[in-house]
């Protein structure tokens, strides 16, 4: 769902009236005005906020890989920064997602485990989650809220060189032509490395296509919702690794249960996370970069009145 802020909703995409250069700025200081604000959040609703506010600090990150080349030497400070930003945010977040995680897998595969360790393991994985977000109430959040208002003060001086699509097209086909490169790598035998590459590609695709949504949205929003499951199915993989990880490494979080069972369950679930990732994954990457760059240009021009007669 798109962020809101002040009981509207923060739209992820340009808008026809807008110059590119315009459409960058609003975008960021809109994402970093809502990500200061969930960031307020406090009690229970602190882990949902922390999690949102990466999310609007992803949404940037992919916005700068589209006009990377149009902000020059600005791209590589801003993309570190926001890099940083995001990690001092992670460890609240990552033990969260163990949680999610392991609901997902009792969802999937509950039947192939024992209850009552079910119900302690899910116990454990919250206790611990609980500790990690206590550090999150003071410094790492403190010192994120004033970096924001700096980086918001930031962007009037970006240069974004060049406007229209001529902007957008170099950063759209490069993620694309990665995307493309991490699957071939991930579907030919490349372990959690690879896949979590590839995921971070189309999550970038995923982000680039709503910016562009508006071009055509019966064709886009489609896309769009495919990118989405995509990424999903990826990320669930991933998060899967990193509790079979966490639970290899940590068996008490398992008591004396069968840890065993536990991790067939995962290889399992992951098997059949793959298998769905590579089908829609050899779907939405079929087509070439550059093919793909021009079409999305016709469509673009066509949107903004600027095709030829």
């Amino acid at each position: 769902m798109p962020a809101a802020h002040g009981g509207r909703v923060l739209a992820f995409r340009f808008q026809r009236s807008e110059s590119v250069p315009g459409g960058v700025r609003r975008l960021v200081r809109e994402r970093i005005d809502d990500a200061r604000r969930r960031l307020q959040a406090t009690g229970e609703a602190r882990h949902e906020g922390i999690h949102e506010a990466r999310k609007r600090i992803k949404e940037i990150r992919a916005l700068l890989r589209l006009v990377r080349f149009a902000l020059g030497d600005r791209f590589a400070v801003e993309n570190r920064w926001y890099r940083d930003t995001a990690r001092g945010l992670s460890a609240a977040r990552d033990a969260q997602a163990v949680v999610e995680s392991w609901d997902k897998l009792v969802a999937a595969r509950g039947q192939e485990l024992d209850a009552g360790l079910a119900q302690d393991t899910r116990e454990r994985l919250l206790a611990r989650r609980d500790d990690a977000a206590g550090v999150t109430d003071t410094a790492p959040v403190t010192a994120t809220l004033e970096g924001l208002l700096a980086a918001r003060e930031r962007i009037a001086r970006w240069p974004l060189n060049g406007g229209g699509f001529a902007a957008l097209s170099p950063g759209l086909e490069r993620s694309y032509r990665q995307g493309r490169r991490e699957m071939r790598l991930a579907l030919a035998g490349g372990g959690v490395a690879a896949h979590h590459e590839w995921r971070k590609r189309v999550k970038d695709l995923w982000y680039h296509t709503r910016l562009l949504e508006p071009v055509w949205p019966a064709l886009m929003v489609p896309r769009r919702q495919a990118l989405k499951a995509l990424s999903d199915t990826l990320g669930d993989d991933h998060d899967l690794a990193v509790l079979d990880a966490l639970l290899a490494a940590e068996p008490v979080l398992v008591g004396g249960g069968d840890g065993e069972a536990v991790h067939a369950a995962i290889a399992r679930q992951q098997s059949r996370l793959q298998a769905e990732a590579a089908r829609l994954g050899t779907l939405l990457y079929a087509e070439k970069p550059g093919a793909y760059t021009r079409r999305l240009g016709v469509y673009w021009q066509v949107w903004r009145g600027e095709a030829a007669a």
